[in-house]
């Protein structure tokens, strides 16, 4: 099955000042569809980078992890990207969410 995935640049900055980039697609299962809002893994390689290392360890995706607690948004340890799932009636929403996360993270 292939997705359609739609890239989208939002009117959130990350640390470098830059738009935060994010990847839309949609996501059928036997309880329906939704949709799934990812940085791509940008946030995790650009912490890696940050120390110097072309990707973090697993002490410190489980930082990230830690650090997700209480929100919406989940780490996918396969590829190490931030991602959301929702409802096309939350997206605008969650896309915020996602982007303010994101930004509490890169401090």
């Amino acid at each position: 099955m292939t997705a359609d995935i739609v890239k989208i640049e939002t009117s959130y900055l990350d640390v470098e000042g830059l738009p935060i980039t994010l990847y839309v697609y949609e996501e059928s299962s036997l309880f329906g569809s939704q949709l799934r809002i990812s940085d791509g893994g940008y946030v995790t390689e650009d912490l890696a980078l940050a120390e110097g290392r072309g990707e973090l360890t697993r002490s410190e995706l489980n930082d990230v992890k830690a650090q997700l607690k209480g929100t919406d948004v989940r780490l996918d340890k396969r590829d190490a990207s931030l991602y959301m799932k929702t409802k096309f009636e939350d997206y605008d929403v969650d896309v915020a969410r996602l982007c303010e996360t994101i930004q509490r993270l890169q401090q």
